[in-house]
């Protein structure tokens, strides 16, 4: 009887030691996919300034017929 629950036991210990280390495994993962989303989030909102800046320019030099002339276009 006892042969047979510490079979058991050992059993049991193998596989909590085996999920211990795929949850090891997976924190990794999951840190290096969260550090993956901060840089595409930070390039993302670069990407909208600079998209932003660019419409409101354009917006500006399209609707300023001062500037046009001024550089001799019409």
């Amino acid at each position: 009887m006892a042969e047979v629950a510490s079979g058991a036991v050992s059993a049991v210990l193998g596989i909590i030691r085996n999920e211990a280390l795929l949850l090891g495994d997976v924190q990794g993962d999951v840190q290096f996919i969260k550090e993956e989303m901060e840089s595409i989030n930070s390039f993302l909102m670069h990407l909208a300034r600079m998209d932003c800046n660019n419409c409101i320019d354009l917006y500006l030099y399209r609707g300023n017929p001062d500037i046009h002339l001024a550089k001799g276009g019409f």
